[in-house]
C-alpha cells in the first residue's frame, strides 16, 4: 500500500473540536488507526522539515526506516520509510512477513507511538521515551550511531 495522501489536506485543514455540546459521548471523533495517525504526521514532520534538528536529520537523512510496533492488540505494524534529505519520500505499511533492509529500526508498542504523536512536545516525549527504554533504535554504520548518541541529548 502506497501513502495514501488524499487524506491528509482535509484532515490538516480541519477545524477545532467545537465544545457546544459538551456531554455528549458521541462529540468526539472516532480514533483513526495507527498507521492513519501516523501517516498524517509525517505531512506535519516535512512541512517543518526546517525546523527538525541536525542530529535527527542525520538520524534520518538519507535513509530506509523500518518503524516495527506492537500493537495492543498483539499483532505487528510494520512501516517502512525513506528519506532524502530528512524529507520522508515514501512512507507504507509492509505486508506480513515482507523484509526490508533498513539502516535505522525504530521498536516500540503502540501507547508510545501515540504518546510522541499527541504529545505538546513531539521532540521532547520522543527523546525521553528513548533515553526511558520505551523506544530502541537500532542504526547501522558509525555516522548513524553518533547521530543516535546527539539525539539523546536533545531534551
Amino acid at each position: 500500500m502506497q501513502m495514501q495522501s488524499q487524506n491528509m489536506p482535509s484532515s490538516r485543514n480541519r477545524p477545532a473540536q467545537s465544545s457546544a455540546n459538551p456531554g455528549k459521548a458521541e462529540a468526539k471523533p472516532k480514533p483513526k488507526d495507527l498507521f492513519s495517525q501516523i501517516e498524517k504526521a509525517v505531512g506535519y514532520y516535512n512541512s517543518g522539515i526546517d525546523e527538525v534538528p541536525a542530529p535527527l536529520k542525520k538520524l534520518a537523512g538519507n535513509d530506509i526506516i523500518l518503524l516495527d510496533i506492537e500493537m495492543k492488540d498483539g499483532s505487528k505494524l510494520q512501516i517502512k520509510a525513506v528519506t532524502e534529505n530528512g524529507r520522508i519520500v515514501e512512507f507504507r505499511k509492509l505486508a506480513s512477513g515482507e523484509d526490508v533492509d533498513a539502516s535505522v529500526s525504530v521498536y516500540g508498542n503502540e501507547a508510545t507511538f501515540r504518546e510522541i504523536m499527541y504529545s505538546g512536545n513531539p521532540l521532547d516525549t520522543f527523546v525521553e521515551a528513548l533515553n526511558n527504554g520505551k523506544l530502541d533504535i537500532e542504526a547501522r554504520g558509525l555516522l548513524k550511531k553518533g547521530a543516535l548518541l546527539a539525539v539523546r541529548e536533545l531534551s
